[in-house]
């Protein structure tokens, strides 16, 4: 955190507030929160003597506003009718409270047990809770209570339904359960429609739905509302207080960390793991949630996904982590962290233990996993066959099957930009040179930035598919190159492209379905 320090910089007002631009913002070079603390003194000068840098005085303010290269600090007010006088050097503090809420799950972590922790083979339980079969629905009831007998997305396919019967039987309880997803495989809807099964077939069911990012938090809320099963006082997102306002989609059923004791009441509790944490303050009891279902596990650290799994009983609660460790894997800025260990999610750290493992010969009706503790989706719904069976077979074994719609899929096929027809990939090298701005960290190509909007414009111009401006997606790993795209992209009358990054588009659903991407390479 030091390497960000600001040194002799000013501080304007902006109406109540202190204004500090901090270069490499944007990139989260220094990674900043709402409320985090900043430390202002006098810019020191080398020919300066102390008594004339104010005897080493400082001040102590907090961060109200996080623009895109900006915050809002406020200071006492002192500082704030005196600011014009120096310019000031700026020291950045961590919040701690992220680092001491992993510390207590870390601490209470013993209280899930081996069976959770390490997990082992497990005797098969009774059912926890029963999705009547095909069989079943000839007749009104089942065990003396009535039930639908349909799923409640009717398009779920064969290996979605049975993640969903699975999670909902919890044979293997406490033990975790795991719903390896693919890119584009539909694991957040598989998650979504077991939410919903287990809030409508068990009364005495309590669910904390995670993920590691507002982003995929927020698509867990929307599919849930809209399915109209679930409504006021039975469903919250729980924010944490710092978080600037959530989609409009989901506002009405939000609460922020101050309302927790709101949230708890609820049977559905959807948040980001780390705001799942806040939880542990209320005093609620170990097994307060009968079901706690990871989303994005695989990008998470472990002493995240322990914050939420900490509120399980040991011995009757269901832990579903679902995600793909083939994916991102948690974002690490510690480089001793890293090489200790922490990268390895909760979720790759337990799929490389027995139960788990990968046995195509004893398991070969079931996807080559033990259905009792993992469930495999494969059939691919986002991308061309010829893209798709690339990385199924160097990550998935070939096992992935492309049920994407031809008609979207195929679009791109006769593109006159194609070096082969029908092979919708192009590799384009250029002879540019990677730059900065100024000050900033971040990095762009103003070649590559050409080429791209290049091939955008060839694209659009096309009139055999005339694609939307918002199919079109480019991604960029630096905040820089974004900017300048897009602006370069406003330049030429272009406008409605995604630009983004590689997190914004993994986490942003609506952002992935984008059937044309560009990705300038240079920087990966």
């Amino acid at each position: 955190m030091r390497n960000f320090d600001l040194f002799r910089v000013p501080l304007r007002p902006r109406g109540q507030y202190l204004g500090l631009e901090v270069p490499g913002l944007a990139e989260g070079r220094p990674s900043l929160l709402l409320g985090d603390r900043v430390v202002a003194t006098v810019a020191i000068q080398e020919e300066e003597e102390e008594e004339e840098r104010g005897g080493g005085r400082y001040w102590e303010g907090f961060i109200h506003e996080i623009g895109k290269d900006y915050v809002l600090l406020k200071f006492a007010q002192e500082l704030h009718q005196n600011s014009f006088l120096h310019n000031y050097d700026i020291i950045f503090q961590f919040s701690r409270t992220s680092f001491r809420r992993m510390h207590h799950s870390v601490e209470i972590a013993h209280l899930l047990g081996s069976k959770v922790l390490f997990p082992g083979k497990q005797t098969p339980k009774q059912p926890l809770i029963k999705l009547p079969s095909s069989s079943d629905c000839n007749h009104d009831n089942v065990g003396g209570v009535s039930v639908p007998c349909q799923f409640y997305n009717p398009v779920l396919n064969r290996r979605q339904q049975s993640a969903v019967r699975r999670i909902l039987a919890a044979q293997n309880r406490p033990t975790p359960y795991v719903v390896f997803g693919p890119p584009g495989t539909g694991k957040t809807v598989t998650l979504v429609e077991a939410i919903l099964q287990i809030h409508q077939r068990s009364r005495a069911s309590r669910v904390l739905a995670c993920a590691p990012s507002n982003s995929a938090a927020d698509l867990i809320m929307e599919r849930l509302l809209c399915s109209g099963l679930l409504g006021e006082g039975e469903i919250v997102r729980l924010n944490a207080i710092q978080r600037a306002e959530p989609p409009p989609s989901i506002a009405a059923f939000c609460e922020d960390t101050d309302n927790a004791h709101i949230a708890a009441r609820c049977r559905v509790v959807v948040s980001t793991c780390m705001t799942a944490g806040f939880l542990h303050s209320l005093g609620l009891p170990v097994g307060h949630f009968s079901h706690v279902i990871v989303d994005e596990a695989g990008q998470a650290t472990e002493p995240e996904a322990l914050l939420s799994a900490t509120l399980l009983s040991n011995t009757t609660g269901q832990l579903v982590l679902a995600g793909d460790p083939h994916q991102l894997g948690p974002v690490l800025t510690s480089h001793h962290a890293n090489s200790l260990g922490l990268s390895l999610s909760l979720m790759e750290r337990v799929m490389s233990r027995g139960p788990y493992l990968r046995d195509p010969a004893k398991y070969s009706d079931h996807g080559s996993y033990d259905p009792l503790m993992v469930t495999k989706l494969v059939d691919n719904y986002r991308s061309h066959s010829s893209i798709l069976n690339l990385y199924s077979d160097t990550f998935y074994h070939g096992e992935l099957e492309p049920r994407a719609d031809p008609s979207v899929t195929s679009l791109m096929c006769d593109w006159e930009g194609l070096p082969t027809k029908g092979f919708p990939l192009l590799f384009h090298g250029v002879m540019g040179e990677d730059m900065r701005e100024g000050n900033s960290p971040s990095w762009f190509n103003p070649v590559e930035i050409i080429e791209v909007v290049s091939h955008v414009q060839s694209v659009i111009d096309n009139s055999t598919f005339a694609p939307k401006l918002s199919d079109i997606g480019i991604i960029s790993p630096y905040r820089k190159q974004v900017e300048r795209i897009r602006w370069f992209l406003g330049r030429v009358g272009v406008e409605g492209v995604k630009v983004g990054s590689v997190e914004e588009f993994q986490v942003k659903r609506d952002w992935s379905s984008s059937y044309l991407l560009f990705v300038p390479l240079s920087s990966f």
